[in-house]
């Protein structure tokens, strides 16, 4: 591409299958037309520097999604930035310690859509949020040591499984949500998963969830809440793995990416 950065986060555009969203060190945010190897520049940060009138620093985009409407969400260094590409316009969210409505303190590293439409925000030190669109506010969940509390600051990813449940893998565990009362069940190692920090989750056709960790794989069994363990002994690369590196190629192939390989 004649240019040199690392990327982040990869996002095939839903719109315009030509199209590969690629979020950056360095270089912001990039479009790439996957058929001429064309690269577009989006510099939000020299508009966040224009509306704040801060200096925005090295660029750095950890996260990315994008909606039914074509609106991209940009998980940053700064928090998040939504993107409305038919206009042109970026929207900025920073943390606001006075506005409990705002977003959780910390980089954006996660974001999930929700099949109910719902975008969840998840932070490297403050928790994890759900973002009304129409309202343009946070309802936050902070970490907690209270009963029912989320454990884990860190939140690296979101899932959805085949019945509708939210989890969140952290780290300190999984955790199953509660959405309509707002509160979670903690699995820790002290139930038997492998690790603490669980970057990614899947789930296969059994309906089993299988969680990459910095100890290997846990396949985890919902119903009767029990862990089976796999670590490079059982024949993996490695037993570290890596935030967001995970995806499905089908109920029956499920890839984690870690410091060893695939």
């Amino acid at each position: 591409l004649g240019v040199t950065f690392i990327p982040y986060a990869i996002l095939p555009d839903r719109f315009n299958p030509d199209f590969l969203w690629i979020g950056t060190e360095g270089q912001g945010l990039i479009r790439l037309n996957k058929r001429t190897l064309k690269r577009e520049m989006f510099p939000f940060f020299e508009s966040f520097a224009l509306e704040s009138g801060e200096a925005p620093g090295w660029p750095r985009v950890f996260s990315l999604k994008q909606d039914g409407e074509g609106w991209l969400y940009i998980g940053t260094n700064l928090g998040l930035t939504v993107y409305n590409p038919n206009e042109g316009h970026y929207f900025f969210y920073r943390n606001d310690p006075d506005n409990p409505r705002s977003i959780p303190q910390g980089r954006v590293i996660s974001l999930y859509n929700a099949l109910n439409g719902r975008l969840w925000v998840g932070t490297d030190i403050g928790g994890l949020a759900f973002f009304d669109k129409a309202t343009k506010e946070f309802t936050g969940f902070r970490p907690s040591t209270e009963p029912g509390g989320l454990l884990g600051h860190r939140v690296n990813c979101f899932f959805e499984d085949r019945r509708g449940n939210l989890w969140v893998g952290t780290n300190m565990g999984l955790h199953f949500m509660y959405v309509s009362e707002g509160r979670f069940r903690a699995f820790l190692e002290s139930d038997g998963l492998a690790n603490n920090m669980v970057y990614g989750v899947l789930e296969d056709r059994y309906g089993h969830l299988w969680l990459s960790t910095n100890k290997g794989l846990s396949r985890f069994n919902p119903r009767l809440a029990s862990f089976l363990n796999f670590d490079a002994d059982d024949g993996l690369p490695g037993n570290e793995f890596n935030t967001a590196s995970f995806s499905s190629i089908d109920p029956g192939r499920l890839l984690f990416g870690g410091v060893n390989g695939l």
